[in-house]
């Protein structure tokens, strides 16, 4: 009998749950998991509020042999969280966080100045928080394609702002630049200077060249407005 009592406790302590150190990586697992049941995404991540409050002094893991989950309940926009953290048997704590919704975009992973232009291989995608993609960022790779830096080197591994990208400049200030002026009716063709730098799409200022004795000056000073369709080419938009 004795050796039977004797046996039965052995296999107790042998099948008793060993304790582990739940950490907060741990609780978000767990809160993911339970959250993704409710959702209507399948890419977001989560964060807590009140990590040190629930677990007290700053301790990021406590022993226990078990963790539940129980009390889930979110906003009505899906955005925040509560939920009842239960460890061991009685002891349980609140938890509040946010849910963050996830969207993939391009971002640059080589250097771009303004002497270069964004290929294929420059770019790569990474997820981000969707409130924190403004209307001014880019979200589409056909957007950076072609595009070089407005400004100075683009960063890496963050969204990239339209207002930082520019198309290729193809006239510099000073160069010499057909602008021609095309009606239904009429074509006339000038010799200009570029009084800026102009990328295809932009309208900069132009200095027309004009010819004395065989010689050219642009003496007059007078400016005319056309827009630059290519190297070295520019065209004056009327409507008709």
């Amino acid at each position: 009998m004795r050796k039977f009592v004797f046996f039965l406790l052995c296999f107790f302590v042998e099948c008793e749950a060993e304790p582990f150190f739940i950490s907060k990586e741990q609780v978000l697992e767990t809160l993911k998991a339970e959250i993704s049941q409710k959702v209507t995404t399948d890419d977001f991540q989560v964060s807590l509020d009140n990590w040190l409050d629930a677990w007290g002094k700053g301790k990021d893991l406590k022993e226990a042999s078990s963790i539940k989950l129980t009390n889930l309940s979110l906003t009505v926009d899906q955005r925040r969280f509560t939920a009842i953290l239960n460890i061991d048997e009685g002891i349980s704590r609140k938890l509040v966080g946010k849910i963050d919704w996830l969207v993939e975009v391009p971002v640059l992973k080589n250097p771009i100045n303004s002497n270069l232009c964004i290929t294929e291989s420059d770019i790569t995608w990474q997820k981000f928080p969707a409130d924190k993609i403004t209307s001014t960022m880019v979200t589409k790779k056909e957007d950076l394609l072609g595009k070089t830096s407005k400004y100075s080197v683009l960063r890496l591994g963050v969204p990239v702002s339209l207002n930082e990208l520019q198309s290729p400049v193809v006239i510099k200030r000073g160069d010499t630049v057909q602008v021609s002026y095309r009606s239904q009716t009429l074509e006339i063709t000038t010799r200009a200077l570029a009084k800026s730098n102009g990328s295809i799409g932009e309208t900069i200022f132009f200095e027309p060249i004009t010819q004395t004795n065989n010689h050219e000056n642009n003496s007059s000073k007078k400016t005319i407005q056309a827009k630059v369709v290519g190297p070295n080419l520019a065209e004056i938009v009327r409507p008709l």
